[in-house]
């Protein structure tokens, strides 16, 4: 009998549930009022709107039987012209939810690349270039500048660019590059938000032994990566001990323009087994390091984004002798 009472109040059960919450400007330190919201539900078929809400003068805002009770929601803000996302994943509180937006500034003040790695694979036709580049915003406002872009980076003119930005707790989204103006420069228009935004620059330089490249960001560290198999050779390359799971060649370059001669054939990555045996006899022992590296050979995406940031901390401690 209990079973079935149980049963009942299941069936009786809303479907949806209120969600509530306080904004708060995060440069300031006080509640945002009248600001707009739209609850957005992710799904196969994109982002659906299902709700919208606007803060009071207390900064309180409420979604009232709109949401469903199932599924992972978003909660977007769209203050001076920048969008912020909370994320509500299923089973977190739908009351209390904190959203946070920021003042915006024009100036780079706090913004500096923290790390960069590029990535060159040899295709058939051309050289596959996947870079990715991890920005700090140290300061507590926004820093947004459509004419001038908040990052540029060098590619061919003629290069097809595709931009992939990650933010801090935040979703991947699209972003379109467009030109700077002087040669080989692009730059992109994503504001960049108090935290840490990632930036997955994906291009095609044409085939050959020789890369050449230019690093336009003078702060913080990059790395080259090439598969197994295959080496690099360039004035002021420093070596650094290769991934041990897949046995990719790690090299640090100084920021500014390069040029690196490929040398040998890619390989794929050596077999769990293989890379057991090659990493047994290894007097550096590193037990916290996840092992996800088995197939950065072919990696696309923000899984490569993911390996390539285990790669970089790898190189920063373990330089070859």
């Amino acid at each position: 009998m209990k079973r079935q009472i149980t049963a009942f109040l299941l069936l009786l059960a809303p479907l949806s549930a209120a969600i509530t919450g306080v904004a708060t400007n995060a440069t300031t330190g006080k509640v945002q009022a009248e600001l707009p919201l739209i609850l957005v539900q992710p799904g196969e078929q994109g982002m659906r709107p299902i709700g919208t809400a606007r803060t009071n003068a207390q900064g309180e805002f409420s979604f009232d039987n709109e949401a469903p009770a199932n599924g992972p929601l978003l909660v977007q803000a769209l203050y001076k012209g920048v969008t912020y996302t909370k994320a509500i994943a299923p089973g977190q509180p739908r009351t209390g939810v904190a959203v946070e937006v920021f003042e915006v500034s024009t100036k780079p003040e706090g913004i500096a690349v923290d790390r960069h790695g590029i990535l060159i694979e040899p295709t058939d036709n051309a050289l596959a270039i996947r870079e990715f580049v991890f920005v700090n915003n140290t300061s507590k406002a926004t820093y947004a500048d459509p004419s001038a872009g908040t990052y540029r980076f060098w590619a061919p003119d003629n290069a097809k660019i595709d931009v992939t930005v990650t933010t801090q707790g935040g979703m991947p989204v699209k972003r379109e590059a467009t030109k700077a103006g002087a040669a080989n420069t692009w730059k992109i228009d994503y504001p960049m938000r108090p935290g840490q935004t990632q930036l997955e620059i994906g291009y095609e330089a044409p085939k050959g032994e020789k890369f050449s490249g230019n690093i336009l960001h003078k702060d913080g560290e990059t790395r080259l990566i090439v598969p197994r198999g295959l080496t690099l050779k360039g004035e002021g390359l420093t070596e650094f001990a290769p991934e041990p799971r897949t046995q990719a060649a790690i090299y640090g370059v100084p920021n500014g323009p390069f040029t690196v001669e490929i040398i040998g054939k890619a390989q794929p990555p050596p077999s769990q087994r293989e890379a057991d045996e090659e990493g047994s006899g290894s007097p550096e022992v590193l037990p916290t390091r996840p092992r996800i590296y088995s197939k950065l050979y072919w990696v696309v995406g923000l899984t490569a984004g993911i390996l390539l940031l285990g790669l970089y901390s790898l190189a920063s401690k373990t330089k070859a002798e």
